[in-house]
């Protein structure tokens, strides 16, 4: 079958195309949505049931703390509601143990999951709709882009994680560098802290992957023009990436940065605790990673006074790249759906966003919501736009071009291919496989 020999050819170029704690985006086939209107809401809502056992799970170990004083909110509110709380601090063993038990009819009432596996569950009927949820009328819109799915809402988004460079404040000061905004302006800043002594761009740790490049080409499509471009490709009606408004800005913008050599030397080996390691002992003055490090500075880099920048592009829209971080979804097989309901509207309320965001050094997705950890006025301050990630599209053939995009984001940064002929090749594979009659 040819695209068997598709996936071949793309497999030497594979990625994992995500960033951060996004991960890789998984996504199903496109199946029947189970409606709303056949779910039991009264279950668990009052105590005129009885005492409630609710069953709540996420991989997010390391914010055990917040969430045990959200639960102990929570339950001083609904005293017959007891949350049950269980952690999974790797996250492929949380979704292994996710998957057998929603096989067996036995998964927890309410879990997170990265926001790319939404689809999987909805096609699956695996959860329910939250679209009359009264914390839905509050969501950003690009919020609202990350959970809803055919007009429906399947999904709570806890928080976002800008993406982008943080610096050395006082280094940059002492050697006259202002904060780039130009891709020309972050080289000529790169090559003049290399002059100093300094090294390049740290990356902070292998799971970015070729984010810098990912980022900025959802920069520079941005969010409407990316999610057309992906599902273009997809359907076979977009084959050659170059004529897609703004693709040549991005690949303008990683092409000059891997022409010129903006990394550190031997980046692909640092890990992330070696590359925090690196920047707080200012063996280089930026570093590219989520912008939740800000708020772990006093752990990581406590004596450097740290700023935020988003990646600058030829786009020059003023736009950032914001990574989705979890998302809350109702198991469809849920007893106590009212009281699922009760806890989602409760983490999604304002009070407990402020709480979460603030804890967990992220930014809201509630209108009206900030978080008050050091460094977040200034990150909002030094985002005036931002593009979110692809929204949740169904796709039939992402497994067959996904890696053959990112084959191209990585050669261009970081082996500087011309980024054209990549296209071509490219443009030549979707064409003689033609994914539009597949």
């Amino acid at each position: 079958m040819k695209l068997k020999k598709l996936v071949a050819m793309l497999a030497a170029v594979s990625m994992v195309f995500g960033l951060v704690a996004c991960g890789g985006t998984k996504t199903g086939n496109e199946g029947d949505k189970t409606s709303k209107d056949e779910y039991d809401w009264s279950a668990g809502a009052d105590a005129s049931g009885g005492e409630v056992t609710l069953n709540v799970t996420t991989w997010r170990a390391h914010d055990e703390a917040y969430y045990n004083e959200i639960i102990k909110r929570f339950e001083e509110k609904y005293d017959w509601i007891d949350v049950e709380l269980k952690l999974t601090a790797d996250s492929n063993s949380y979704y292994t143990n996710l998957q057998a038990d929603m096989m067996n009819g036995t998964a927890p009432d309410v879990f997170d999951s990265h926001p790319g596996r939404i689809i999987n569950y909805v096609n699956e009927g695996l959860v329910v709709p939250q679209t009359d949820f009264d914390y839905v009328d509050t969501l950003t819109d690009t919020a609202k882009k990350v959970s809803f799915i055919d007009d429906e809402c399947y999904s709570y988004l806890n928080a976002y994680n800008y993406v982008g460079f943080m610096y050395n404040k006082a280094i940059f000061e002492k050697q006259g560098i202002a904060v780039p905004k130009t891709p020309e302006e972050l080289v000529a800043a790169v090559n003049k802290l290399k002059g100093a002594g300094y090294g390049g761009i740290v990356y902070a740790g292998a799971q970015y992957g070729s984010g810098l490049a990912t980022a900025a080409l959802y920069i520079s499509v941005e969010g409407d023009g990316y999610d057309g471009m992906m599902l273009g490709i997809d359907n076979g009606s977009i084959t050659d990436i170059s004529k897609v408004d703004g693709v040549a800005n991005a690949m303008d913008t990683i092409a000059l940065y891997g022409k010129e050599d903006v990394f550190y030397n031997a980046y692909e080996g640092i890990g992330f605790e070696a590359g925090m390691s690196l920047f707080a002992q200012e063996k280089s003055a930026i570093i590219y990673g989520g912008s939740w490090a800000i708020g772990e500075k006093a752990h990581y880099f406590p004596n450097v006074d740290v700023g935020f920048f988003p990646v600058p592009t030829y786009a020059n829209n003023g736009k950032s790249f914001a990574e989705a971080a979890q998302s809350t979804m109702i198991y469809s097989g849920s007893k106590n759906l009212g009281a699922a309901k009760l806890w989602v509207e409760h983490l999604a309320s304002a009070e407990i966003s402020e709480y979460y965001c603030t804890s967990a050094k992220m930014m809201p997705v509630i209108e009206g919501v900030n978080c008050t950890f050091e460094g977040a006025e200034e990150l909002v301050t030094n985002v005036s736009g931002y593009a979110i990630a692809s929204s949740n599209s169904v796709f039939k053939n992402k497994e067959y071009w996904e890696s053959g995009l990112g084959g191209i984001l990585e050669a261009v940064l970081f082996e500087g291919e011309d980024w054209t002929a990549w296209a071509k090749r490219f443009a030549s594979e979707l064409e003689e496989y033609d994914l539009a009659n597949e």
